[in-house]
């Protein structure tokens, strides 16, 4: 990732490691990134509406449940 910052699975596979280290706060900045950096990255705001669930976020979490599914 060092090498290519801005790629977007490079981004979401950091989010993911962090999430299941129990890291979500910190995962939740990369989901984040990735949804930037690819707009219809689905499965990255379906992850980054589960970990906003988790942190008790869920009017947010809401938000990109309903935009990973259209």
């Amino acid at each position: 990732m060092a090498s290519n910052p801005y790629f977007e699975v490079s981004r979401f596979n950091l989010a993911r490691a962090l999430d299941e280290a129990g890291r979500t706060e910190e995962a939740i900045l990369h989901y984040r990134e990735a949804v930037r950096l690819h707009g219809r990255y689905r499965l990255a705001q379906f992850m980054l509406a589960w970990a906003l669930e988790k942190t008790g976020d869920a009017r947010e979490a809401v938000r990109w449940y309903r935009e990973s599914l259209i």
